[in-house]
């Protein structure tokens, strides 16, 4: 939520969701430019959410976040197509550059 008001005073369009299912959900239901995604998540973790969400959305652009040390499942993230990986804290100028960077040019 501290990035969705970071994100909206940036003047983006920001849609939340707290679990892995529901952001299976609103991907399907919603045409995203980008997507942050926490590791830890209850029930179905941000990687297993990752590659299901690749299924339906394989170019869209998804930045991993993770305060934990779960190096290894953001190495899978990574390997699996992940746009970058940032660890919290994240610095928000850091994030807003990825997040221009991630996003499509028309």
């Amino acid at each position: 939520e501290t990035f969705q008001d970071v994100l909206e005073l940036e003047r983006y369009e920001v849609s939340v969701a707290h679990s892995g299912h529901r952001a299976l959900e609103l991907a399907r239901s919603t045409d995203f430019d980008v997507v942050l995604m926490d590791i830890k998540m209850p029930v179905m973790d941000g990687v297993e959410t990752f590659r299901r969400l690749r299924l339906d959305a394989p170019a869209l652009p998804v930045i991993m976040i993770s305060a934990y040390a779960v190096e290894d499942r953001v190495a899978e993230a990574l390997r699996l197509g992940a746009y970058a990986a940032l660890r919290k804290p994240v610095r928000v100028a850091e994030l807003l550059q990825l997040i221009s960077t991630a996003l499509p040019t028309d």
